[in-house]
């Protein structure tokens, strides 16, 4: 047999008992990785003294979610226990498992079980959202329903697994690059061809060779990208077509998942591909399926199968972020009913991660530079020091690296706080994660300041702790914005500098131990997100909700399970608080800082926290009446076919005419509670700043950073240059414009923000120096300031 021959042979027709158990191995180690990784970071990120203590949030979900229901909305083992024994022992029992899978044996797929059970339970702890987590999770569920191995040296399984199962493995790495391909290329012109030009350093974590890699010339640039679409969407279909067809698509995967390796640092993803990849090598299995047999011969096996293929074809439209959150958008609310019960299932089976979408990064090439939150602490408030971090570039000096496959979780997480794409952001439930509690008007940088100047994890491996442990936690700290724009290669060996820092502006002010910022850093039910509702009717103020709808007296309820919130509290709140407030112009937030400073200085912490927590519940009460008026035309209003009889742009807006009718005092409110209609005066007077008020009154700080953002976010995604819309696509592009704010109102609220606190007066830290770019005559983004 020549040597053609033989590699077909292998290529095309190798034995499904050795394919399967490198396949099974392959995910054994990835799972090693990943628990090897969570093992250095997981307490000094989630436990007690970390920077998100997972017991906070746990305590939390316990009070606001008291049934047994939330063991099924957040399933995690650490409801037994979280303490920091329980968090440093899991990782390792996570290797262990993982090493009985790559090792083989008879108990392989049993270790794969536990290794996916793992894996739910720090879920809760760490959040695992990122696209390898998720093909993580699936691979992993999956992978203990693949036959037994034998064991090392012998690679191979002791049988071919079910030819279902083995096509859900082919279906997996179907979605997976589809997945990224029609979020890349879906809605691309001409003007995106120099997409890579930006990209590999705009990327989350690059290495050493996308720097150098941004730097060839456009046209190969755009050769890349050429087979980089070919591979994510044409050849994904090759999948169908077993034999010589799914075996050159899995070879080119390969060598794509090989290329990306090399130029970014994404985790543990590249082997998670790798493995699953190796499933369209098995040509005689894929072939083997038969529906008769699925269903005659493994009928539990069949229908899981299909109950997954089902909804992984629901879940496909939505990207890998949107994949935590879509089943929640109020959207479904104004679908009737027989149309939302996939959305149900799915919503059902969700938390225990057995579905995902996938897909990342939009369409648009971003400029060729990064955009870096780094944090500077003082011991004296006058010279300031930046902080580093192991991977994510925030020196002049600080090269590239490589990482992967470890997951260095806080520095990914890094990469998203400059441009305010966090759980803070107004579009969280668009793109965030699966429990409600990230949404605390606290970012993620906030956070790790506060456990620097409380010294908490000085003696990590998050960030380069030796200057706190050699003087003491830091007397202040701040996080700035900086843009990070790549040197030349001469510059960079002859000065040493891999980049160009400029400042952009303020992300978080200068803060001391002890901030009112971190007072408290977790939402309580009636501050979710507005687009939250469904966590919000989930969680004990549900019930509340019920019987506010049903007619019960607001001013009792609003003080039923509510702690540290007295019968005074709510007498001062609608007699002094409320008239105080309305004193001001409520439509025009000039001058707005003075406002809160004279609120601070009347009320206590206390007080003003009491006060946030009942407009939110009075504001929810009245939403209980006015949602079945909103809701009753259905979907129709989305499209201008009918108006509802109190017709407010969204669920969104519904929330604002709320918070604007408790704004209008005591008496509008009890005449709104009795005749919900009356809120329509409400609805016409209603503006993004009156609905809003309340919002910036309570969370100054908060809502300044959030107009920050999007500012920042607009600067580094709206280019000049591009070729403008036809008549046509620009009707196109207002119809879809118009049904999405009708659906996500926090659209119109975040045009609003972005125009906000823009003077000196609203200057928590330093000047914004925002950059503008442009598309270049080549397709790539050139900065014009």
């Amino acid at each position: 047999m020549g040597f053609v021959e033989s590699l077909e042979l292998a290529l095309v027709y190798p034995s499904p008992e050795l394919v399967w158990g490198i396949i099974s191995r392959g995910i054994g180690l990835t799972y090693l990785i990943s628990y090897a990784s969570l093992s250095v970071e997981v307490v000094a990120i989630a436990g007690a003294n970390g920077v998100f203590p997972v017991r906070e949030t746990l305590g939390l979900m316990g009070r606001h979610f008291p049934t047994w229901k939330r063991f099924f909305y957040f399933p995690t083992l650490l409801w037994v226990d979280c303490h920091d024994a329980t968090l440093r022992a899991l990782p390792w029992l996570g290797i262990v498992a993982s090493l009985f899978v790559v090792v083989g044996g008879p108990a392989a797929p049993f270790a794969m079980g536990a290794c996916y059970l793992i894996y739910l339970t720090l879920d809760r702890a760490i959040i695992l959202i990122y696209p390898w987590d998720c093909l993580l999770f699936e691979a992993g569920l999956w992978g203990a329903l693949l036959p037994s191995t034998h064991v090392l040296p012998d690679l191979s399984a002791v049988a071919a697994p079910n030819p279902a199962v083995a096509w859900v493995f082919r279906l997996l790495v179907f979605r997976v690059m589809l997945g990224f391909g029609k979020q890349k290329f879906v809605g691309a012109t001409p003007d995106d061809s120099g997409y890579l030009k930006g990209f590999f350093v705009n990327q989350p974590l690059p290495t050493p060779i996308g720097w150098f890699l941004q730097k060839l010339p456009i046209g190969l640039l755009k050769g890349a990208l050429g087979f980089m679409f070919f591979v994510e969407i044409p050849l994904p279909f090759t999948v169908f077509f077993p034999g010589y067809a799914s075996a050159l698509g899995g070879v080119l995967v390969i060598l794509l998942m090989l290329a990306i390796w090399g130029a970014g640092t994404f985790g543990y993803f590249n082997i998670a591909m790798l493995a699953v990849t190796l499933s369209w090598f098995d040509t005689r299995t894929a072939r083997a399926l038969s529906f008769h047999d699925a269903w005659s011969q493994h009928p539990i096996v069949g229908a899981l199968v299909l109950v997954h293929t089902l909804a992984a074809l629901v879940s496909f439209p939505f990207n890998t972020f949107s994949a935590n959150t879509w089943t929640l958008w109020q959207l479904w609310e104004r679908l009737p009913g027989a149309l939302t019960w996939p959305i149900t299932a799915i919503r059902a089976i969700y938390p225990f991660r057995t579905v995902h979408a996938y897909g990342v990064f939009p369409p648009k090439p971003p400029p060729p530079l990064r955009v870096a939150a780094v944090m500077e602490e003082s011991w004296d408030g006058v010279e300031w020091f930046s902080i580093e971090h192991a991977v994510t570039p925030t020196l002049e000096t600080t090269p590239p690296r490589f990482c992967a496959p470890r997951h260095r979780r806080l520095d990914q997480a890094a990469v998203y706080e400059p441009l305010g794409l966090t759980e803070e952001s107004l579009f969280r439930v668009v793109a965030g994660r699966w429990d409600p509690y990230g949404h605390s008007g606290v970012s993620g940088a906030s956070m790790l300041m506060r456990a620097v100047l409380e010294g908490r994890i000085q003696d990590t491996v998050l960030y380069d702790g030796a200057r706190d442990r050699a003087r003491g936690a830091p007397l202040v700290a701040r996080v700035r914005t900086y843009s990070l724009e790549p040197t030349s290669i001469d510059e960079m060996r002859s000065t040493g500098k891999w980049w160009k820092r400029t400042l952009v502006g303020p992300h978080v002010p200068p803060r001391r131990k002890g901030d009112r910022a971190w007072d408290h850093p977790f939402p309580v039910p009636e501050l979710f997100h507005f687009e939250d509702l469904r966590w919000t009717r989930r969680s004990h103020l549900g019930a509340l909700m019920d019987r506010a709808l049903r007619g019960e007296d607001p001013h009792a309820l609003v003080l039923v399970d509510i702690d540290d919130v007295t019968l005074a509290d709510r007498d001062r709140f609608w007699s002094d608080f409320v008239p105080r407030v309305a004193r001001r112009s409520r439509h025009d937030w000039n001058g707005i800082r003075k406002t809160v400073d004279e609120l601070r200085d009347r009320y206590d912490r206390r007080e003003l926290y009491a006060f946030e927590r009942l407009v939110g519940r009075y504001a929810l009460f009245l939403f209980a009446k006015l949602e079945p008026l909103f809701l009753e035309a259905g979907i129709a209003p989305l499209f201008g076919k009918k108006a509802a009889t109190f017709d407010a742009k969204s669920h969104y807006h519904l929330r604002l005419v709320t918070h604007h009718v408790v704004g209008d005092g005591l008496d509008a409110y009890d005449g709104a509670m009795r005749e919900p209609l009356a809120a329509k005066a409400a609805l016409g007077a209603m503006t993004m700043a009156s609905g809003q008020l309340f919002q910036v009154l309570f969370r100054y700080e908060a809502v300044v950073f959030q107009s920050q953002k999007l500012r920042i976010l607009d600067a580094y995604t709206e280019f000049s240059g591009r070729r403008p819309p036809t008549e046509k696509q620009r009707e196109g592009l207002a119809r879809f414009d118009d049904i999405a704010r009708h659906v996500f109102g926090a659209l119109d609220a975040a045009d609003f923000l972005k125009k906000q606190f823009t003077t000196e007066d609203d200057q928590l830290d330093c000047p914004e120096n925002l950059p503008s770019f442009r598309i270049g005559p080549d397709g790539s983004v050139e900065r014009v300031t």
